[in-house]
């Protein structure tokens, strides 16, 4: 029987300073390492166990395996890198950049979101409106209306918690007399919510007057296509040709403002009667916490933070002898000043700090660890930027 040895091997290499620098082809690469340190170190314990065989006097033999401990070994490597100043300031001005544009995008976004879509707008309010603004109350703190022109009594505008139900009903009539010149139209304004129906009876009084064209027109946009070409049918919501007498029913698929319009394509004027039946829907404003009449003055609703504040522009129905009868209003918001302070400041902050932090650590360093405890073992690697 054999004692068993024991040998224990400790190595320790040391790789001195050493550059690396990388070319290409054509030139000088942007970037190179200046320095690196690499260490390793490498422990191995080798333990050799005796093995014992026994022999049987019957001429049998057996074998007995024996426990053997597997060498084990560690290997470690350490390496730090620091780039040279071409690649640092190269990295400084590539984030410098993205902050750069950051900062320039948060800016004209606010200037979009407080000139653009909250910024001031003039509306046209028909007989019978009832319109819901509910604005963002993160970008808006208040709400402005007032009228247009010399003041006239009719809309006036309502404040409420939360959005206030559509779910009252109305029916009322407006009628028309027009002279329509040759190759012009005549228009008229409605503000009708989802769900609204619209009858629309005609009766052209011109004896062997030409057929018109009448047309029901979403939106202002619509309206100006049909002008551009009134024989295409597609560019508003209903197209007709009439003549003699007759009636027209629509359903309304959006709340909107909507354009009820007869065009005269003849050589020579052409008298119509227009009657309009609307069975209108319209908001419930009993719920409403802020009432404010536009002719008296300008009104102005503050919007809560945490809320969901929503405001209803309404007008009065239609008076008797009166055809045409419309307010216009111009509606402004108030911005929350310091929601855009807030963001301005949060990248301004992450700019300062990249800056002051750059400035102490004006170099890049990488350090990679890998460690690797036997031969079969899965090496383990860790790498930390600073």
């Amino acid at each position: 029987m054999e004692e068993p040895q024991r040998n224990e091997q400790h190595q320790l290499v040391r790789v001195a300073t050493s550059s690396f620098a990388s070319t290409s082809v054509d030139g000088p690469s942007t970037s190179s390492v200046s320095a690196s340190h690499l260490v390793v170190e490498e422990n191995q314990q080798e333990n050799d166990e005796p093995v014992n065989i026994e022999g049987n006097s019957g001429g049998h033999h057996h074998d007995q395996e024996q426990e053997r401990e597997q060498p084990s070994s560690a290997v470690s490597y350490r390496l730090n890198i620091s780039m040279s100043n071409a690649a640092a300031n190269q990295m400084r001005d590539d984030v410098w950049s993205c902050f750069a544009v950051l900062i320039a995008f948060w800016f004209f976004a606010s200037l979009t979101i407080i000139l653009g879509y909250y910024g001031s707008v003039s509306l046209e309010l028909g007989p019978n409106c009832s319109r819901l603004v509910q604005p963002n109350p993160l970008f808006v703190q208040s709400l402005k209306a007032g009228e247009l022109g010399k003041p006239k009594p009719g809309p006036i505008l309502y404040g409420f918690y939360k959005p206030p139900p559509l779910d009252v009903e109305i029916t009322w009539t407006q009628k028309h007399h027009a002279v329509v010149p040759k190759d012009f139209h005549k228009e008229w304004m409605l503000f009708l919510n989802k769900g609204s129906k619209v009858d629309i009876s005609y009766s052209i009084k011109s004896l062997g007057a030409s057929p018109l064209s009448l047309v029901i027109a979403q939106g202002t946009e619509s309206l100006v296509e049909w002008i551009d070409d009134p024989s295409y049918p597609n560019t508003t919501l209903s197209w007709n040709i009439i003549y003699g007498s007759g009636n027209i029913q629509q359903e309304i698929p959006t709340s909107s403002s909507y354009y009820i319009a007869v065009g005269n394509l003849n050589s020579e004027e052409v008298k119509v009667e227009l009657k309009f039946i609307v069975k209108s829907l319209i908001y419930d404003i009993s719920q409403a916490y802020y009432s404010c009449p536009l002719s008296n003055h300008l009104c102005s609703l503050q919007l809560f933070l945490f809320g969901t504040t929503a405001a209803v522009l309404t007008s009065p129905g239609p008076a008797e002898d009166a055809s045409d009868e419309d307010w216009y209003v111009k509606l402004s918001y108030g911005p929350r000043w310091i929601i855009y302070i807030i963001g301005s400041g949060y990248f301004n902050g992450h700019a300062y700090h990249f800056y002051t932090t750059e400035k102490e650590n004006p170099h890049l360093y990488i350090s990679w660890h890998s460690t690797r405890r036997c031969d079969d073992c899965p090496t383990l690697v860790s790498l930390e930027i600073v």
